[in-house]
């Protein structure tokens, strides 16, 4: 009788564990998902340095590819969730500028939402910006952002993605860049 006593006794402590366990990771997720938060009223980039450089004049130059996911269908509950994306674009170099020409959201048919740039952006070294849409502003299941990027000398391998979230403000995607096309003057002139 004493070690069945003793037998549930272990398992009224194990079970006990677990849900403190239980506790602790539902915590430290919740601690997580509100290190993704961000201000949802932002639309457009933050801090931005705008130019005048006419970018025809740099050499090189990229056309960039960001995937984005604004719509999923969830199976499990069987409803439609509508994400919030962070377009974040990052120079990567030490010491050169880049400059960023092209910023727009096109929707899953190629058609374009929203145009983000009048004028070219410069780009410090080691310098992020990023565009914020919210999970309302655009509904597509296969958006992208093109990004239209140029730099006066070649080897700069700045970093683009698109981060998405959801309501809770957890992060659910994050999507690197791929390169569409090169279009450097000097790209053209070895082409010619």
């Amino acid at each position: 009788m004493n070690s069945s006593c003793s037998f549930n006794f272990y398992i009224l402590n194990f079970n006990i564990m677990l849900r403190i366990i239980s506790i602790v990771l539902l915590g430290i997720t919740i601690y997580i998902c509100s290190l993704f938060t961000y201000n949802r009223e932002k639309k457009i980039f933050q801090d931005p340095v705008y130019t005048s450089v006419d970018v025809s004049d740099i050499d090189f130059a990229q056309l960039v590819y960001i995937p984005v996911h604004s719509k999923l269908y969830s199976p499990k509950s069987a409803r439609t969730l509508y994400l919030s994306t962070v377009l974040k674009i990052r120079n990567t170099s030490f010491e050169d500028s880049i400059y960023i020409s092209q910023v727009d959201y096109y929707d899953q048919h190629g058609k374009v939402l929203k145009k983000y740039l009048d004028s070219a952006i410069l780009l410090r070294p080691m310098a992020t910006i990023e565009i914020v849409t919210k999970e309302d502003e655009y509904k597509g299941k296969g958006d992208n952002f093109i990004v239209e990027w140029h730099a006066h000398k070649t080897g700069l391998k700045p970093v683009m993605e698109s981060i998405t979230f959801d309501a809770s403000n957890c992060l659910i995607f994050v999507n690197e860049s791929r390169i569409i096309k090169d279009i450097s003057q000097a790209f053209k002139r070895q082409v010619e």
